[in-house]
């Protein structure tokens, strides 16, 4: 009984996270590509990106729900960080922000391919 208790438990746990596939740019050369994982029920979850010059970034946001939009901000290992908004449609969206050194942000999620 404890075995078929623990198993619905990581089950019921794996299908509280929902990882998608982020892509988009920083100002106008440098594409990234990466992970949102949204977790549930809290509607926040992590970003985790790599650029084509090789900036490591990560971040937090939060999708409120019932709401069509969220916000969110990151750190990158070159110094740089910001913030973003998102739009959510369903399991796909878009955002855009700022660095703080004044680069335009652009991002879909799970739209690639």
């Amino acid at each position: 009984m404890k075995k078929i208790l623990l198993v619905l438990v990581t089950l019921a746990a794996a299908s509280c996270t929902r990882t998608l596939p982020v892509a988009g740019y920083i100002g106008n050369n440098e594409s990234f590509y990466g992970t949102a994982t949204r977790k549930y029920p809290s509607m926040s979850g992590d970003l985790a990106i790599k650029s084509d010059k090789g900036t490591l970034c990560t971040g937090t946001y939060t999708y409120l729900s019932g709401q069509e939009f969220g916000s969110g901000v990151f750190n990158c290992n070159d110094g740089r960080s910001g913030e973003f908004t998102l739009s959510v449609e369903g399991h796909k969206g878009q955002g855009s922000g700022k660095t703080n050194t004044g680069e335009t942000i652009s991002f879909t999620f799970n739209r690639i391919g």
